[in-house]
């Protein structure tokens, strides 16, 4: 069992990282770790590096949550990496996420030979002599930090000897992390998509992300339809397109605190100009002049909202792209957003919802055989709304026939009322009109709002 520090004794921050490094300072800090870690960040790859000089036996809580937040761990293998029992315990901790499939290894042998590593030779020898006079009544615990290192040194890692020089061997590590995170980015994307595949391509062709215009584009539709599902989807594809990149979640909601739209457009430039910058708004602003970057602003129900965040006054570099999502179609237009630029998120398809639905029904991109008939009479019922899809099939997920049926026969009887269904605009005008309400613009207001649809869409 690894020891972990109290977490009010840790000053490490919490968190998901791309990156975690695990390595002794005393050997690499100021050289080998310093260029590596520049290297990634330059590739704009989001690295944990603890910073503390002084490290005592026992790694944090808030630490442990680090490392189980990060995709990928390279471990530095130098010559005093196992005299550090905090090193070993951060390796039990990393080999722990790896076996439970939330995390990729990669060892790095600094100037070490990987078979001393694995059978604990030369130095990690000595360095094991030292722990068993320390933990002579805990041999368990030797035994976990020998394994830990066997098992990282027995997976496909970079040997520094087998490099002319350490900018050949920090290259091809950077490229090779930016593959994994690329590769795992895809896997994202995928389970993002599911049943968005229509309205995926209709944003991605409006992104053009090859013109050197700066380009604001809208995500419009009602509560429930998937609108910032589908700009994760979007953000997740093009953001290592872009220079910087930043996604601002509810917009709505976080702008009615007391400092208002302060506190994002701090965060926003904080997120852009690469997270270590002294904030002041007109250098900001110059600075982001020259840079290429991706903006999504989510859940906008004011214009001031786009003005203010990504308005005139931010200037944005050459080929940058903003993304808003909105439920009301007006508030994007009155933004600035050309309505070219505005796509509405459309119900999915039968099929589509057919695939989301199963996923979450059944964990699979389709109903089970025997499930079939049942799924599309309860998909049916949907209406194509991503949200009542993911709600239906999570209420059913597990669920015996038996119950299904009466539950079905429940949502047939009573099911949920649709204001799009019920308000049929060319027959409730005329009624609207001869009652003395300007109708024309109170629907086109709702149609607007998405909270009802013309019949000529």
């Amino acid at each position: 069992m690894a020891m972990f520090a109290s977490a009010s004794s840790s000053q490490v921050p919490s968190g998901n990282y791309e990156v975690f490094i695990s390595f002794r300072g005393s050997d690499v800090r100021f050289g080998f770790l310093n260029h590596l870690t520049n290297e990634l960040r330059r590739e704009s790859i989001d690295v944990y590096v603890d910073d503390r000089l002084e490290r005592g036996e026992e790694i944090s809580l808030a630490l442990v949550k680090a490392i189980e937040g990060s995709k990928i761990a390279l471990v530095i293998f130098s010559k005093d990496y196992a005299f550090s029992q905090w090193c070993l315990e951060e390796l039990v901790k990393i080999i722990e996420c790896k076996e439970t499939g939330k995390q990729t290894v990669i060892p790095i042998f600094y100037h070490v030979d990987p078979s001393d590593v694995r059978h604990q030779r030369g130095t990690y020898e000595e360095a094991f002599t030292h722990h068993e006079q320390k933990f002579k009544d805990n041999v368990q615990k030797l035994q976990i930090w020998r394994s830990a290192l066997k098992k990282t040194a027995n997976l496909s890692g970079y040997h520094s000897s087998h490099f002319r020089n350490e900018p050949e061997l920090i290259n091809v590590i950077v490229e090779n992390v930016l593959r994994k995170l690329e590769d795992n980015s895809s896997i994202v994307l995928g389970s993002q998509l599911t049943g968005f595949h229509q309205n995926f391509t209709s944003v991605e062709s409006l992104m053009e992300n090859e013109l050197p215009e700066v380009r604001v584009l809208g995500i419009w539709g009602p509560g429930g339809i998937g609108k910032t599902t589908l700009a994760r989807a979007i953000f997740h594809k093009f953001s290592s397109q872009f220079e910087s990149h930043c996604f601002l979640d509810n917009v709505r909601e976080e702008s009615t605190t007391v400092d208002g739209l302060s506190p994002l457009l701090q965060k926003l430039f904080f997120e852009l100009l690469d997270k270590k910058y002294d904030i002041n708004m007109n250098r900001a602003v110059r600075r982001l002049k020259q840079k290429k970057v991706l903006i999504v602003l989510d859940d906008v129900d004011n214009p001031k909202q786009l003005k203010d965040l990504v308005g005139q006054q931010l200037y944005l570099g050459r080929g940058s792209r903003v993304i808003a999502t909105s439920r009301d179609k007006h508030v994007l237009k009155s933004g600035g957003i050309h309505e070219k630029y505005i796509h509405e998120v459309k119900e999915l398809s039968l099929e589509e919802s057919l695939e989301l639905f199963s996923m979450h029904a059944f964990n699979q991109n389709h109903p089970i055989k025997e499930y079939e008939e049942l799924s599309n009479l309860t998909v049916a019922l949907a209406g194509g709304i991503p949200l009542a899809l993911e709600v239906l099939g999570s209420h059913f997920h597990s669920r015996d026939e038996a119950y299904w049926k009466s539950e079905l026969s429940k949502l047939q009887k009573y099911p949920p009322q649709n204001i799009q269904d019920r308000l049929k605009k060319d027959q409730v005008i005329p009624v609207l009109e001869a009652c003395g309400f300007k109708a024309v613009s109170g629907i086109q207001n709702l149609i607007d709002k998405a909270l009802v649809k013309s019949g000529n869409r």
